[in-house]
């Protein structure tokens, strides 16, 4: 995954790429000290992209996790 953070509209770019067998895909977004998910996202294709406003969360950053297939791929710690 890749971050790309608009300080002025408060929007954060999320790209990211799932393996080529993958059958499906999404992405958690987690509270970044409690062990909940605030938002899940499908992701539709196999590569793209989302955005995340920073005004959706009550918390100034979140960790992302992304899974194929609901096997986690990685996390990303996102500050707004």
């Amino acid at each position: 995954m890749l971050e790309e953070t608009n300080k002025t509209t408060a929007v954060t770019t999320i790209n990211y790429n799932l393996p080529e067998n993958a059958k499906s895909g999404e992405i958690i977004i987690f509270h970044p000290s409690r062990d909940l998910a605030l938002k899940t996202i499908e992701l539709p294709q196999r590569q793209g992209f989302i955005k995340l406003l920073a005004q959706e969360f009550d918390v100034k950053g979140v960790v992302l996790g992304i899974y194929a297939d609901k096997k986690l791929l990685g996390t990303q710690r996102v500050s707004f």
